[in-house]
């Protein structure tokens, strides 16, 4: 059985780095999945946390999804924390959503499979 998701988000300013720990299942191994992003996995292959190596890149949930499971419960929280965080800009008298800081998400498919 899975740990029960838990989110939360470590960020390490001098690295220029992140940690977003989804769970707090026991890390069985850590996969690549790009050059500067690592995936923690438990024993069942359910995704733990994320590792961003980089605060200037976005964190591709919509890829990491596809590829590894992630907990619904984890994902809709963390798209609905991201999306109510995400700062706004009024333009010619209409709101709208600027990027997002460090792992600017595009919770199109996500949110559809959530």
């Amino acid at each position: 059985m899975t740990a029960e998701p838990v989110i939360s988000v470590d960020i390490d300013q001098d690295a220029g780095a992140a940690y977003v720990q989804l769970s707090v299942g026991q890390v069985a191994r850590t996969v690549e999945f790009s050059e500067d992003l690592n995936i923690d996995l438990d024993q069942h292959g359910v995704v733990v946390g994320i590792e961003l190596l980089d605060l200037g890149r976005a964190i591709p949930l919509d890829d990491i999804a596809e590829r590894y499971h992630i907990h619904t419960e984890a994902l809709g929280t963390l798209l609905a924390s991201l999306v109510r965080s995400r700062p706004q800009t009024t333009v010619a008298g209409s709101t709208v959503a600027t990027q997002l800081p460090f792992g600017a998400v595009q919770p199109s498919r996500v949110a559809a499979s959530a």
